[in-house]
């Protein structure tokens, strides 16, 4: 959050332990929590161009590296999990999760413990036309096990934006998103 590291330059990311980033979380009364998909896109998340709502939204989050690879994803599994067991975080603050706009990406939101909301371009459930001329079909291809994944899973919200990738045969990558402004 923006009031803790106000000190430093937007750059830089902090590495903390699930306790402080908790503590983090209460002290400063935050109400949301951010995760980012990709490394570089969470490296990078201040050069994304939100909209005024995103915006405010950034104002009172913690962002947050899902993790991959050999930066472990257990950490945010573990903060999404004490926030909701703790009886004044579970109420107060939202997760939400920023991913690729594709069917790996709307997976990983949905299996994200108490994620309510994914941070996806404007015209993903509108409009998609404009967003055919960034899309990888031989990327979405690729991904027939999330498609599965998704056709069996109780979306809620999410499903017209999930039929809507399967339809167009969606796949952009948030690094195409931050380099032609599509949010």
């Amino acid at each position: 959050p923006q009031d803790y590291y106000r000190p430093l330059a937007g750059q830089y990311s902090l590495r903390m332990t699930v306790e402080q980033a908790v503590a983090i979380v209460a002290d400063l009364e935050l109400q949301h929590v951010i995760v980012v998909e990709n490394l570089d896109s969470f490296d990078g998340i201040t050069h994304f161009s939100f909209d005024d709502n995103l915006k405010a939204i950034f104002q009172h989050a913690m962002v947050v590296y899902r993790g991959s690879g050999m930066h472990s994803p257990a950490g945010c599994k573990r903060l999404l999990d004490e926030i909701a067991h703790d009886e004044t975080l579970q109420t107060r603050v939202k997760v939400g999760a920023f991913t690729d706009l594709d069917p790996a990406g709307i997976q990983i939101a949905h299996l994200l413990q108490g994620c309510v909301f994914v941070i996806t371009p404007v015209w993903a459930n509108e409009v998609i036309q404009p967003l055919l001329k960034f899309n990888d079909v031989d990327d979405f291809d690729k991904q027939w096990r999330q498609q599965h994944y998704l056709n069996k899973a109780e979306l809620h919200g999410w499903r017209n934006l999930a039929n809507c990738l399967q339809q167009y045969r969606i796949s952009i990558k948030q690094q195409h998103m931050l380099a032609h402004g599509l949010l």
